[in-house]
């Protein structure tokens, strides 16, 4: 199959624009991409030895990773959705280094600041302020200065971009585009595909297997794994 070429649509804005300008080969994107895959691979994996999820010390999760998100093309692709997915991971990586320690204003920072990078790459994963939010309730008591912690960490990149399209006199400020285009919060994509619809299938009988199997994933671990696995899910 041949290498696909990303185009850079006008709502992906300039911080997008820029990255892919400076790759703008096909060859170069599908290579870049398979890179970013292997990274989060990686990253998945330490997660996952680090924080003893795993019974065993194994490279499943990565590879497990690797293998979906190859199975569909518009995910192994270079987008700024699979580039905004290793700051997901970054953030996660972040909210789990909280657990039962008394300084962490560092990692509450990142927690929010790493997933609020991808928010900008791909404005959906917005969505994930409650996420990251959820996830450090369960980690710890969260106190109102951790509280504002997190939230300082979700709006600095969002100033910063701001700042900058105005210093560049951008005319496509990221906020109001993303209200109104295709990656608006709260359009639902429609499945015109045979293929999409497969997939999607597939999908959701993966995420119904594993609700089925959250108690058996979650016994015979400590509190520690569990609420990880919380998380997770």
């Amino acid at each position: 199959m041949e290498p696909s070429l990303y185009v850079v649509k006008i709502e992906d804005g300039y911080f997008s624009e820029l990255l892919f300008g400076l790759i703008s080969s096909p060859l170069w994107q599908s290579i870049t991409s398979l890179l970013i895959i292997f990274l989060q691979a990686l990253i998945i994996n330490r997660i996952g030895i680090k924080n003893k999820i795993n019974k065993e010390f194994g490279l499943l999760p990565g590879a497990m990773y690797a293998l979906f998100v190859c199975m569909i093309p518009t995910t192994y692709a270079l987008t700024p959705l699979l580039i905004a997915n290793t700051f997901i991971i970054l953030s996660l990586q972040s909210i789990f280094t909280t657990y039962n320690k008394k300084e962490v204003s560092k990692a509450i920072f990142y927690s929010g600041f790493f997933a609020s990078i991808a928010s900008i790459l791909y404005f959906p994963f917005l969505y994930f302020f409650f996420i990251t939010t959820i996830g450090l309730m369960i980690m710890r008591s969260f106190t109102f200065r951790e509280r504002i912690q997190h939230l300082i960490g979700w709006l600095i990149p969002y100033i910063l971009i701001y700042v900058w399209h105005f210093w560049i006199d951008y005319p496509n400020i990221i906020i109001p585009n993303y209200f109104t285009n295709q990656y608006a919060l709260l359009n639902i994509g429609m499945i015109t595909s045979l293929k999409a619809g497969v997939f999607s299938i597939l999908a959701g009988l993966l995420v119904f297997y594993f609700l089925i199997k959250y108690i058996s994933f979650s016994s015979k671990k400590d509190i520690t794994v569990q609420k990880k696995i919380d998380i997770f899910y």
